[in-house]
Formats: structure tokens, sequence, C-alpha cells
């Protein structure tokens, strides 16, 4: 079965993203961006498997808004870690990223839910490196991906698959 690759492990710092749609739409972007895009003509999600883009199903949505979730709960540990070793200090600030260790926990578990996954979704089709074209799938007319690799055509050579030919 082809999975959703796990992104999160190399993201970005998400910890100050809003806690709303928009910010559950950049988070999908800045995880998923270089495997899983929205095609506008199609209205259809589509996940690189690391040989070809293929077609999201509700598994897959699930997957990736768990990887999502994942990122949001790694966002409150990284806080609250940062507070247990820097106790003291201003108080405004603990209190602010107390705060936020919370509201993170919360946001991680609340992206679980049916409609937030919708919302999501929706709104990271928006985002930058997400929104293709169906013309952007077929970048490179000289390569044609097979099932062991790409083939450079003028050359004949057998490449590794890659997600921008």
């Amino acid at each position: 079965m082809n999975t959703i690759p796990n992104s999160h492990e190399f993201s970005p710092n998400l910890d100050w993203l809003p806690l709303n749609d928009a910010g559950n739409g950049q988070r999908l972007a800045n995880l998923m961006r270089d495997n899983l895009i929205h095609v506008f003509e199609m209205d259809k999600w589509l996940f690189w498997d690391n040989t070809q883009w293929i077609q999201m199903n509700h598994e897959h949505e699930n997957a990736v808004a768990n990887l999502v979730s994942a990122a949001v709960h790694d966002s409150a540990k990284r806080l609250e870690m940062h507070l247990q070793q820097n106790p003291t200090g201003d108080k405004k600030e603990l209190a602010l990223l107390k705060q936020r260790v919370s509201s993170l926990y919360k946001w991680a578990v609340k992206l679980g839910m049916h409609g937030d996954i919708v919302r999501m979704f929706a709104r990271g089709r928006g985002e930058e490196g997400i929104a293709k074209s169906s013309k952007d799938l077929d970048a490179n007319p000289n390569k044609i991906s097979i099932l062991n690799g790409t083939i450079d055509l003028p050359s004949g050579t057998l490449l590794p698959h890659n997600s921008y030919d």
C-alpha cells in the first residue's frame, strides 16, 4: 500500500502559526510541500509516493492530518521543554509560553476532527507550492517515468524517480 511520508520530522518551526484554519493550511503546506499537491483543474489532491503522484483517498487524508497534528504536538513539547530549561525570566513571557503550550496541546487533539481536516485541506489548496496545474505534472517532456525510475529520452539514461520531472 502507498503511504504518506513522515514529513513532520523535517518540518520548519511551526510553533507560532495561528491556531485556526488558515494556520492549519500553512502547516499542511510547510510540512508536505514536496510530497503533496492540489491540481486545481481536477480539484484533486495527489501525493508523491517516491515513484509517482497518487490520488489521495480518505485514508491518505487522515494520515496527513495525523502528521499535522503530530507536528502541533511536537511544537507544544518543544515549547514546554524550553519552559522547563528556562524556568526564570520575564513573567509575562513565561505566562505567554505556558498559555501557548496548553493551546497547542488542545489544538493537536482538535485536528483529528473531520471538519477540521476538511477545512485544513480547503485552506491548504491555495498555499504556495501546493496549488498546481495539471500541466505541471509533466514538467519535463524529455523524461518519462517507469516502474523502476525515470528515463531521460535524449540520452536513454535511467535516472531515479523525481517528483519534479
